[in-house]
This record gives C-alpha cells, sequence and structure tokens, in this order.
C-alpha cells in the first residue's frame, strides 16, 4: 500500500531539522496544502514529483554548498520520473512559489527559479552544478557528500532509476 505524501511529510519534519534554507517545513506544507487542499497528498503522479522534491531537498540539508545541484534534480525527477504530466509540473511550480513565498522576495531567489526551471527542462543538473562547483563535493552515483553517506542509495524504486542514470539521459537546455 503506498504510504501517502502526507505521511511522508510528517515525517521529513520530525526528521530533519525544521528549518533547512531558512523555510519551516510545517509553513511550507501550509502552504502547499492551501494551493492543492487535502486531495492533493492522495494524487499519484502529485505525490511521486512532491516525494521526489522532498528528497532533493532534504539531501541538500547535508551537502553544504549544493543546494544548486539539488534543487535541479529535485525539478528534473519531478517532472521526467513521474508520468510527465501536468500535475507533476504543478507540484515543482508549488514548491518553488512556497518557497519563495516563505523565504520572501530576493535575488537568491531569482536564481533558483532558473535554477528550478532547468531541471524542469530537462537540463543536465550534474553537468551544470556539479562539475563546475568547486565547493560541491556531492557523488550521486554514491550518495556521498565531503565522504559522508547521506542515505542510502534508492535501488528499490522500479519505477525511477538512479539519479547516476538520470543525469546520462538529461540533455543541455
Amino acid at each position: 500500500m503506498r504510504q501517502s505524501l502526507l505521511v511522508a511529510a510528517v515525517f521529513c519534519i520530525a526528521a530533519v531539522p525544521l528549518c533547512s534554507t531558512h523555510v519551516e517545513w510545517d509553513d511550507f506544507m501550509r502552504c502547499l496544502q492551501r494551493r492543492f487542499g487535502r486531495s492533493f497528498f492522495q494524487e499519484e503522479h502529485a505525490d511521486c514529483a512532491a516525494r521526489k522534491l522532498f528528497v532533493n531537498y532534504r539531501r541538500s540539508m547535508y551537502c553544504e554548498y549544493c543546494d544548486a545541484f539539488f534543487h535541479c534534480q529535485g525539478n528534473y525527477e519531478a517532472i521526467y520520473e513521474c508520468q510527465r504530466d501536468g500535475r507533476a509540473q504543478e507540484v515543482a511550480e508549488a514548491f518553488s512559489d512556497c518557497r519563495e513565498h516563505l523565504e520572501g522576495a530576493g535575488s537568491d531567489n531569482l536564481v533558483y527559479n532558473e535554477i528550478d526551471l532547468f531541471g524542469r527542462k530537462g537540463g543536465n543538473c550534474s553537468r551544470a552544478y556539479l562539475s563546475n562547483s568547486p565547493h560541491c563535493h556531492y557523488n550521486p552515483a554514491t550518495v556521498v557528500c565531503n565522504n559522508t553517506r547521506i542515505e542510502e542509495p534508492d535501488i528499490s524504486s522500479s519505477s525511477s532509476s538512479s539519479s547516476s542514470a538520470a543525469d546520462s539521459e538529461q540533455d543541455d537546455v
């Protein structure tokens, strides 16, 4: 039985620090609920897209200087690993909008919006944000950042490919 996004979100809120990149996760979830309503959490493609985004945002908390890669990769996975439907696109855009709303407008948000859009358009996040970043030391194939495994690689999901496989499929935009 598929675990709902609401349960996963509650787990994320409890399992990680409440403040990541200046966003309070409980406020973030309320923002998503206001935009979509409670039924949103039961939709398969919306659930898939939200999970991809949450996983990558969570990884960014444990991997210093890699925010750009994880924001890009989360948006890429939300679209290209979740049936490429309009609902996945809506979810990815809502995550960006809620983050921007909660962090406040500013130049950082303009940069992150460009990064998010690059991922949603199928851009190669590894080439753009890992290869050219002297401070980000993340290896998607091993899920290791700065010599520390930040979580176990997800090999159980048959519907999604590993980050390294996704990276090889991405085209430059």
